[in-house]
């Protein structure tokens, strides 16, 4: 890794931007719409708007998203780009999570794109 390229990596883990104050804001602006959305990725007995914030705050969550930033961070980076269709051009000019992230954004903005 270049020495502008580890420079530019502000972001190296999940935990800096998944702070409780960011997911309180988080949960504050979703809308109904939003949230029914979510509610299809919770087990069936948790299908209420309750438990989203629940497992936001829960402690498997923050360690689920410790894991997936050991794996960005790690040479499992462009199996984990594959498996989740992103662009692997981020991975040239940012790392791990930094990348990720940049991906995230474009995969985001193309998927409204479709709407």
């Amino acid at each position: 890794m270049t020495a502008s390229k580890k420079e530019n990596n502000d972001i190296t883990h999940l935990s800096k931007i998944l702070t409780p104050e960011a997911i309180n804001a988080f949960l504050g602006d979703l809308t109904e719409d939003d949230k029914n959305g979510l509610l299809e990725f919770l087990p069936e007995e948790q299908r209420s708007v309750e438990f989203i914030a629940s497992n936001l705050r829960s402690p498997q969550f923050q360690q689920s998203a410790d894991t997936l930033s050991d794996a960005l961070n790690s040479e499992n980076v462009i199996p984990l780009f594959l498996e989740m269709n992103l662009d692997q051009k981020h991975l040239k000019q940012h790392y791990g999570v930094h990348a990720f992230l940049h991906a995230l954004q474009e995969w985001a903005a193309k998927q409204e794109k479709k709407i």
